[in-house]
């Protein structure tokens, strides 16, 4: 288990969200038929702009942590999210070679 660095963390229900200096993360718990996952939603001035699925909890809130509160552009977001996906360093439940990345249009 990772240890939680940002102190400034929300708990509601099921969802667990930050206010970083760029953006603003949503952690929503959710389940398909097969199984549990953590849907991640960044959000800019008000708007979802990025959607990332995860299978652990602490790899979304890791992520959060170290990637999204030090990128300045949703591209390198996307980036680093891709890099740590191929490089296998995701617990991944179902690992069928193909990443899904959702941009919400603006």
């Amino acid at each position: 288990m990772e240890k939680i660095e940002l102190n400034h963390w929300f708990a509601a229900d099921n969802e667990l969200s930050i206010s970083l200096m760029r953006y603003f993360v949503k952690i929503d718990i959710c389940q398909n038929n097969k199984f549990l996952f953590y849907q991640l939603k960044v959000s800019e001035e008000s708007k979802v702009i990025l959607v990332f699925n995860f299978y652990s909890l602490s790899d979304a809130i890791q992520f959060t942590e170290e990637i999204i509160g030090k990128c300045t552009k949703t591209t390198e977001i996307v980036e680093q999210y891709i890099n740590k996906f191929q490089k296998g360093e995701f617990n991944q439940t179902i690992n069928d070679g193909i990443i899904k990345i959702r941009k919400i249009n603006q």
